[in-house]
């Protein structure tokens, strides 16, 4: 039986490449699961970058509130100090 991790480290990344092409172009599981697997990833980055997106918009609005709560707590202690 051969040990498949001794055999994956003798080759370099250019053969693996070519190989793992060769195997995608020979066999038509092998490209489904590959398209699938793409698929997968595609929906991944395109949900990072909406969550990105969205914790930017959070952090503005956050920003927003602070400052807008800050103004009206010294509205409130300024009211205080004048009674």
């Amino acid at each position: 039986m051969i040990n498949q991790n001794s055999v994956m480290k003798k080759l370099s990344k250019r053969e693996k490449s070519v190989m793992w092409s060769i195997l995608r172009k020979e066999n038509e599981s092998f490209e489904d699961l590959c398209n699938e697997r793409d698929k997968i990833v595609s929906m991944i980055e395109h949900h990072e970058i909406v969550k990105n997106a969205l914790y930017s918009q959070l952090e503005k609005w956050d920003s927003m509130l602070e400052e807008m709560f800050c103004k009206f707590i010294e509205s409130e202690l300024a009211m205080k100090i004048k009674k």
